[in-house]
């Protein structure tokens, strides 16, 4: 009854501040997710080269996962998020500026620390100001994934619409803003993450690692992140190449973020009763299924359709998974979870990238779709597997909604 409660009182005051640092993190990050069209369409490297450029964006993000974690249990998180920001500068200027792979290998492991610098501090930040409140936590992180998606919305209007002179500049503006961010952070005073600090002395219940229930994220957010590795190297090439820069381009790349955007709150709050685990198992299933019928889909319309069913599908999935991430440490360790969840995820990226820039080379696109199909299967299995390991006895983790 507590966590109904917590869903409906108002957000924790210390949040409110986060929100524009997300905002300008979520910038930052969604350029980067859509940069395979700079690759494709303006400097004209194969699918193979932008998979592997992609692929070392999540090599970095893999190498930071669990430094990142680590370090916003010994430092404030929006120290750690100053450290992403100028990693991300340091790669958008380089991207900015050069066309040699090498370069632009490093610049995207760069950009790719950056990203889980950013994304693992802030959201840390942002579920300690809830305390130990579950419900709580998911809908700050269901405006988290909001803030996040409505920033995609204004990349992708961004990407799609620039000229090739413009690209450059683009880079070079997120590259100055990210640096004026990371000394902003420096020069905060330390009573700013006063609240950080008290919560990490506070004693809690959760005092072992739940090796059980990290199995289960591990195996979720892999196939979760194989889908979307997927989706960054094939999307949005697939959507230009198929309607250019029309007015359809902008509504497909659109309309992911514009979903999530309208319809993450509403969905965080509609199955709150659920079992998390159910939830992370029937999302990553209708994800991998929603994504495969839009890459051998034939017609504009069910594209947007399937693109809905996947949306769907990582709205049911993101907030209880990364709500289980937390809780499989100690309070106060809240970062070393949400690094846990991104090193899986950036990890499969690294994974899906190359086999899906492979498959795309060799067989052709479609077939390299098949890939989020069987991801999707995966996930849902894992969950039948992790249920029937339960006590049947124990109602926690019912699949039925939960009475309070």
């Amino acid at each position: 009854m507590s966590d109904n409660l917590a869903l409906k009182a108002k957000l924790p005051k210390e949040s409110y501040k986060l929100f524009p640092l997300i905002a300008i993190e979520s910038i930052a990050i969604s350029t980067c997710f859509f940069i395979s069209i700079y690759f494709s369409h303006i400097i004209h490297l194969s699918h193979l080269a932008t998979g592997k450029l992609i692929a070392a964006s999540s090599f970095g993000a893999l190498s930071g996962s669990w430094i990142s974690g680590y370090l916003t249990t010994r430092l404030s998180p929006l120290r750690v998020s100053a450290i992403g920001s100028f990693f991300f500068s340091i790669g958008y200027f380089g991207v900015a500026n050069s066309h040699n792979q090498t370069i632009l290998l490093i610049c995207m492991v760069m950009c790719g620390l950056g990203t889980v610098f950013l994304a693992v501090s802030n959201l840390t930040a942002l579920v300690q100001t809830a305390d130990e409140k579950a419900n709580l936590k998911k809908r700050l992180i269901a405006i988290y994934t909001a803030i996040y998606n409505f920033c995609g919305i204004v990349a992708a209007s961004l990407m799609s619409k620039l000229s090739e002179d413009h690209f450059p500049l683009l880079f070079d503006i997120l590259s100055a803003m990210c640096i004026c961010v990371s000394m902003y952070l420096l020069l905060l005073p330390r009573r700013e993450n006063l609240r950080q600090a008290e919560s990490k002395s506070t004693p809690t219940s959760h005092e072992t690692f739940d090796w059980k229930l990290a199995a289960l994220i591990i195996i979720c957010v892999f196939s979760f992140g194989t889908i979307y590795s997927m989706y960054k190297v094939f999307f949005p090439i697939h959507v230009i190449s198929n309607f250019e820069h029309s007015y359809k381009a902008i509504i497909a790349l659109s309309f992911n973020g514009l979903l999530v955007v309208i319809l993450q709150a509403y969905i965080t709050k509609k199955f709150q009763n659920y079992s998390d685990i159910s939830m992370i198992g029937f999302g990553g299933l209708a994800l991998g299924v929603g994504y495969f019928l839009f890459g051998i889909s034939e017609t504009y319309i069910a594209g947007l359709f399937f693109i809905c069913v996947g949306s769907i599908g990582e709205m049911i999935f993101v907030p209880p998974s990364k709500h289980l991430a937390t809780i499989c440490f100690t309070k106060g360790k809240e970062g070393l979870g949400l690094g846990l969840w991104r090193g899986i995820y950036f990890l499969s990226s690294i994974i899906g990238s190359y086999s899906s820039g492979w498959v795309g080379h060799q067989y052709g696109e479609k077939a390299a779709w098949g890939i989020c199909l069987v991801m999707g299967i995966a996930s849902g299995f894992a969950m039948l597997i992790y249920y029937l390991s339960l006590n049947i006895d124990n109602p926690s983790y019912n699949l039925t909604p939960r009475r309070n």
